[in-house]
């Protein structure tokens, strides 16, 4: 694996996950990179990826240590009750944030106030973060090679293949920045696995009718 591009993606990886309550799809251009590269260097720039990931949400981390100064001293006693009691589960919840779709600085800003310890939250941010980022890379690197192997065969069966798995992609990413990951993660709390399944597939219905709706209506205006 080159220097640069090395760089480039620990470096892109650190700047999108330094940024709070923005969601910027950094891991598609990990995984386009990674579909051409052999399996230690996929692996090493997953790790590498994972860790410029998790080194950007201890920023975020010491933004909720910053924060500790604004709010009163009982809830600061409050939160750091709440970090003691629940250190376990917590750490496996920050897992789960990290390595899923949901809005992990609305958890990670409130540990940084209860002071969560420090070493606890980078390792759990970076097993969450090297889960996603191999999901990801697994997922379009597969893409890349299928569309690949459909251009050596038929070239007008593989730029269709392509172009679908483009759309497919830019849908995923479309849903997850729009769905309300917050709300999704209320109901499993409240409801349940059950319920918050099922809420979060109306969501996504939701979502897409949305969005099939304001294309129709662009389409319109355009003919108009």
């Amino acid at each position: 694996m080159k220097l640069v591009l090395a760089l480039i993606i620990f470096a892109g990886s650190l700047v999108s996950n330094s940024i709070p309550f923005v969601g910027v799809p950094y891991l598609l251009g990990v995984g386009i990179a990674v579909s051409r590269m052999s399996l230690w260097d996929a692996t090493l720039t997953v790790l590498l990826s994972a860790l410029g990931a998790s080194i950007g949400k201890i920023i975020i981390y010491f933004l909720g240590r910053a924060f500790r100064f604004k709010i009163g001293e009982k809830s600061r006693q409050n939160l750091s009750a709440f970090s003691e009691l629940f250190r376990r589960s917590i750490f496996i919840a920050i897992v789960v944030f990290a390595a899923t779709p949901l809005p992990d600085d609305v958890l990670y800003i409130p540990l940084g106030i209860s002071r969560y310890p420090l070493p606890l939250y980078f390792l759990a941010v970076f097993i969450g973060k090297v889960i996603m980022t191999a999901a990801s890379c697994i997922y379009l690197g597969a893409a890349a090679r299928l569309v690949e192997s459909m251009l050596e065969r038929n070239i007008f069966v593989g730029v269709g293949i392509g172009a679908a798995l483009t759309a497919v992609t830019a849908y995923l990413i479309y849903i997850i920045m729009k769905v309300d990951w917050v709300e999704v993660a209320n109901v499993f709390k409240d409801r349940g696995w059950r319920e918050g399944i099922v809420f979060l597939i109306k969501e996504v219905v939701s979502v897409t009718r949305g969005a099939l709706g304001k294309l129709g209506r662009e389409r319109c205006c355009v003919k108009e």
